[in-house]
């Protein structure tokens, strides 16, 4: 049986472009491990996509031993982002190549196998919800 690691990731603006955030989770073993939101400033809604999906990345560069031998899965609802991570759709707006190449650089260095997966909105209310309570917070301020 495959070991494997589920990171759920969004990313959002109120507006577009407009205040924005991005959050991800880590699931292991049923379990979730792992959380992060963060604020953003003013971005659009591909961009803080693309960030939570690279700030993904880095979290597993950094716990490397935490998950080696696992396949990690990677899902988003976002199908533009998935769509230009696998190479299926390419990346024209300039401000998303510069991140897309982050994020393909990491996934080379990284010994584990990783997916991209779209899920539909309500498969990922877990980064949603915490995306937005993080914009909650500082808009309210």
């Amino acid at each position: 049986m495959t070991k494997q690691i589920s990171i759920y990731s969004d990313g959002g603006s109120r507006g577009n472009p407009g205040p924005a955030a991005f959050a991800f989770v880590v699931i292991k073993n049923r379990e979730m491990i792992h959380k992060v939101s963060r604020y953003l400033g003013k971005t659009t809604n591909n961009v803080a996509e693309y960030k939570g999906a690279r700030e993904a990345m880095r979290w597993i560069q950094k716990n490397k031993e935490e998950v080696k031998g696992y396949e990690i899965d990677l899902y988003f609802d976002s199908q533009l982002v998935v769509k230009q991570l696998t190479g299926e759709y390419k990346i024209k707006d300039k401000k998303l190549i510069p991140l897309a190449s982050e994020i393909k650089k990491m996934e080379k260095d990284i010994d584990n196998k990783i997916f991209y997966h779209f899920v539909r909105r309500e498969k990922n209310k877990l980064p949603d919800e915490l995306l937005n309570e993080k914009l909650d917070a500082v808009l309210s301020k």
